[in-house]
Parts: structure tokens; C-alpha cells; sequence
């Protein structure tokens, strides 16, 4: 279960650094790789850190609802594009943006609620 979790988070942390470089560049014309903030991607070493994001992942999945589950497991860890999510669930885009914008807002809390730990 703990070599999931880890699978896991690294998933969902590779797909939110590229979710996020895509918006990136779509808001701006061009990046200049030298400005991109550097991404270290490497296994983590420290174990206290390690178990901190396997409780926040824990945690986050125990709070979602199932849309949000879906959203999670298909998109971070299938890496399912939005469409093929919205036609296999038989949903509208705009719900599957909303499970990912609520996923996004609680994962965001629980990893302030825990710095602030």
C-alpha cells in the first residue's frame, strides 16, 4: 500500500507540474526554460516528508467525493485526457472541470492545514 501511495503522489505531482506549465503557456507566449522555476522530481529521500504527503494523499482521497475520485485516479493516474473522462462517464466537460477545480481546493487546504502543523 505505502509503494502506491508513493506511485500515486509522484503521479499526481508530474501531472500537476505539466497541468501547469500547459496553462502557463497558454497565458503566455513563450517561457524561457532558464526562468521556469526548477522542478526537482527525484525520489524523495527524507522519510518524515515522504510520510507527510502520503498522509496529505490519504487524507485527500478520504475527503473526496466520487467525482473527485474519478477525476484523481483517471486523469493523475491513468493520465485520461478530460474528454475521454467526460464521454466514459457520460458527463458534461464543465462537471469534470468542476471535480477537478474542487480536488484542487481541498488538496490545497489539507497541505495548508499541515504546514501550518
Amino acid at each position: 500500500m505505502a509503494d502506491f501511495r508513493k506511485f500515486a503522489f509522484r503521479r499526481i505531482k508530474w501531472r500537476t507540474v505539466d497541468y501547469l506549465r500547459n496553462q502557463t503557456l497558454r497565458t503566455q507566449s513563450q517561457v524561457k526554460l532558464e526562468h521556469a522555476l526548477p522542478i526537482a522530481i527525484d525520489p524523495m529521500a527524507d522519510q518524515e516528508i515522504h510520510w507527510q504527503l502520503a498522509a496529505l494523499l490519504t487524507e485527500l482521497l478520504a475527503q473526496c467525493r466520487p467525482g473527485e475520485r474519478i477525476y484523481l485516479t483517471e486523469f493523475f493516474l491513468e493520465e485520461q485526457s478530460v474528454a475521454s473522462i467526460m464521454h466514459r462517464h457520460q458527463v458534461s466537460r464543465r462537471t469534470v472541470y468542476n471535480w477537478r477545480t474542487r480536488l484542487l481546493t481541498k488538496a490545497h487546504q489539507l497541505y495548508q492545514q499541515q504546514a501550518r502543523n
